[in-house]
């Protein structure tokens, strides 16, 4: 079973890593949303990317696109082949946005979505069986919350720390010589990270974003880098 959880957690419960594109937003304004990334941990690497929309800066829909490749050695895992695509639909509301001070914002906002993960040649044997395992991928349903904190620094630029925190309730798809079977698994991951935008002259925003992940089912830890573009509406 830790073999499983270690699986989902190394690229599932990716909610935390969505743009969020409301705090790149002034208050009050619509806009569309784009990054490309890379992210990697103790057994894998590999690439993401997020389309979204803001309205009016309250509600934020997203879409998430992921491609990852695993290291055999690292994994356990019987081939060197195998890799990963992935998919997952949140929204955001951000129900609370204060300005304490002039050049302090805080956000905070609850979040849900939907994933859904697909493997190719994942295999490996079972720990204490000896099985030859196939994972074939995972369905989730997350809930939680993200909290920004934003500084808005000289000529138009600003640094964001941020936490976020994710329930996630799932199902593992697997195959053995016994046929195909279905493993359950509910859990909390977190994200720490900052940020770094400028802010240009049409209320439009590019941004570099910097994450690392936390868990709480025994796999180990993952980082995150990607760059961004928020597009303004008038």
């Amino acid at each position: 079973m830790k073999k499983l959880f270690t699986i989902i957690l190394i690229v599932g419960l990716a909610l935390p890593a969505m743009a969020q594109i409301s705090p790149y937003l002034e208050k009050g304004k619509s806009g569309f949303g784009l990054n490309v990334g890379y992210e990697q941990g103790h057994s894998f690497k590999g690439a993401l990317a997020n389309l979204g929309y803001s309205y009016k800066g309250i509600i934020d829909i997203e879409a998430n696109f992921y491609s990852e490749g695993y290291d055999k050695a690292a994994e356990g895992l019987i081939r060197d082949d195998a890799s990963s695509l992935g998919f997952m639909g949140c929204i955001n509301w951000w129900m609370i946005r204060k300005q304490p001070g002039p050049m302090i914002e805080v956000l905070f906002g609850l979040t849900a979505g939907v994933e859904h993960f697909a493997y190719s040649k994942y295999s490996y044997l079972s720990s204490g069986y000896g099985i030859p395992t196939d994972y074939n991928g995972d369905f989730d349903g997350m809930l939680g919350f993200d909290s920004r904190v934003k500084f808005r620094l000289m000529d138009g630029w600003s640094m964001m720390p941020g936490f976020a925190l994710v329930y996630d309730v799932g199902a593992e798809q697997l195959t053995d010589a016994s046929g195909d079977y279905s493993e359950n698994y509910d859990g909390f991951m977190s994200r720490i990270g900052v940020s770094l935008s400028k802010s240009l002259k049409n209320g439009s925003s590019v941004y570099m974003e910097a994450n690392n992940y936390i868990n709480t089912y025994d796999a180990y830890s993952y980082f995150e880098v990607k760059v961004g573009f928020v597009l303004s509406q008038k």
